[in-house]
């Protein structure tokens, strides 16, 4: 039942997730699969609906219960793999907890891998490891939303418009997956489509993310007012420190305010909310500029 409501991919799916889990665990406190769904809770809420550096901590701790109950578990090594593409930013465990995984079983933590490759710029291997994960897990919403967002980074626009079609035909109540077909409908200059995929996004439901994406959008279907609504709206989500910087950062990009937008993206590495920055799509404007080879650098990221 807790991995029916993380799979949601919402906020009530999150916190009734953890629940179930934290219910399985007073029943058997050595539930080492509990830890993992609780982790991986804690992702989803990452930066959605929790400040990053509220959530990610949690991933962690999650993550070394899970392999100091079973260190066998090639889902908590997946997850420690998790917690370093969000937040830790050491690509070198990062790399050996997934391939340490994906050794104890073959069918685990090939999403994790790909999130890896992808934030690393290695673009073709990420969409290979996504491509297995879909296959192992077919009916997995996720799975599908973070196969347009990496063929999108990839330069494969139609690929990505055509999974994303899919994926909506799918589940027409997946957030998700209305707001990655309005980033590829963006990326095919369909501005109108786009807004329209974002708004249905933002109707059924309402996280930093997605107030962000179609933020982006809105700056480059020309519509400065809505764009900086967008802005306003994410100023005020957890607290004013905590903002979702990131997301606010995309905005200001779309809206060529390249000043702004750094500025945005510095309180990003500050709370460690930026691990797509090298390979992001809204970012592409920013990437000539010296500030931006050194925000990569700050998050051990070569150029």
């Amino acid at each position: 039942t807790g991995k029916y409501h993380q799979n949601k991919l919402n906020e009530e799916g999150y916190k009734k997730s953890i629940e179930y889990y934290n219910q399985a665990l007073a029943l058997d406190p050595n539930y080492a699969l509990a830890y993992v769904g609780i982790g991986g809770a804690y992702v989803n809420a990452a930066e959605w609906y929790l400040p990053t550096r509220e959530a990610m901590p949690k991933v962690q701790i999650a993550a070394q219960k899970a392999l100091e109950l079973d260190e066998s578990l090639a889902d908590a090594h997946a997850l420690m793999t998790t917690y370093e593409n969000w937040y830790g930013w050491d690509w070198a465990i990062g790399e050996k907890e997934v391939k340490r995984a994906i050794e104890l079983d073959p069918n685990t933590g090939h999403g994790a891998y790909a999130w890896h490759l992808s934030i690393n710029g290695r673009g073709d291997e990420a969409i290979k490891e996504m491509e297995n994960e879909q296959d192992l897990n077919p009916l997995n919403l996720g799975n599908k939303s973070d196969l347009v967002q990496l063929y999108l980074r990839g330069g494969k626009t139609d690929k990505a418009l055509e999974q994303a079609r899919k994926t909506v035909e799918l589940d027409q109540n997946y957030a998700i997956g209305y707001q990655v077909l309005g980033e590829a409908l963006a990326r095919k200059q369909m501005f109108p489509e786009a807004v329209a995929s974002c708004e249905k996004a933002r109707s059924l439901d309402n996280s930093a993310e997605l107030i962000g994406y179609c933020g982006y959008v809105y700056a480059l279907a020309g519509n400065k007012e809505k764009a900086l609504k967008a802005v306003n709206e994410l100023q005020g989500l957890f607290t004013k420190e905590y903002a979702p910087a990131y997301f606010v950062a995309m905005v200001y990009a779309g809206l060529g305010d390249k000043d702004k937008a750094f500025e945005w993206l510095e309180k990003a590495i500050i709370n460690r909310t930026s691990s797509l920055l090298k390979v992001e799509i809204p970012f592409e404007n920013l990437r000539g500029d010296p500030r931006f080879k050194d925000l990569l650098k700050r998050m051990n990221l070569p150029e």
